[in-house]
């Protein structure tokens, strides 16, 4: 089970703090596509800025909505492109984007500041709508009960089924990324999902 955790159940974002620097975020204009720009930029690393320019702030987001600390989101933001960086040569096209690979240091990040920080709550952000619809919750509940049965159910999963449900329900992963996340098949990133999907059900329904 998950300890010092925060369930935050959104419909959109909301969180001014990054609305607030978004300009200094500001995603360019794409003039090639994302391999070419990766092939360039481990041919020549000094045209890894380009890839930092267009995923910081995707970055930058998923790392804040886990922290809900601006200084502590741009440090693991900074150390996960440092890894990136020197690593660049070691990446591999595996049939989705770059952001995943970026996906999955700075997860390692997050994980291991969250270990070594163990009075820092860990805040989670999952649509409450989405959610809804595969757990079918009773529509005769009203929105507050459904949140309040949900937070319940959430706060009783472990730290991977957390991860997982953000990834699928948050950051709308295909199941093929988690699969990479998870160093699993994506025909197990699958039924991993839909398992965790009937254990919230049986968590919301419990006597």
């Amino acid at each position: 089970m998950v300890s010092s955790i925060s369930i935050q159940l959104n419909n959109f974002w909301n969180f001014p703090t990054i609305w607030a620097f978004a300009k200094f975020f500001k995603k360019p204009e794409i003039q090639h596509t994302e391999d070419k720009i990766v092939l360039i930029a481990q041919k020549n690393p000094k045209h890894f800025s380009k890839l930092y320019d267009i995923y910081h702030h995707k970055i930058f987001s998923y790392i804040y909505r886990r922290t809900k600390d601006f200084d502590i989101a741009a440090d693991l933001t900074s150390e996960t492109f440092v890894k990136a960086f020197s690593n660049i040569h070691k990446y591999q096209f595996q049939g989705f984007g770059f952001s995943s690979w970026l996906y999955k240091i700075a997860t390692n990040e997050l994980n291991l500041f969250f270990r070594t920080h163990e009075t820092h709550t860990r805040h989670v952000a999952v649509y409450s709508k989405t959610i809804d619809q595969f757990t079918e919750i009773d529509e005769s509940f009203d929105a507050d009960i459904k949140s309040v049965l949900l937070q319940k159910a959430l706060v009783q999963l472990n730290q991977e089924e957390i991860q997982l449900l953000e990834w699928r329900f948050y950051e709308t992963l295909s199941f093929k990324e988690i699969g990479y996340l998870l160093d699993i098949s994506e025909d197990n990133a699958k039924v991993r999902t839909y398992r965790l999907i009937d254990k919230i059900k049986k968590l919301i329904y419990q006597k």
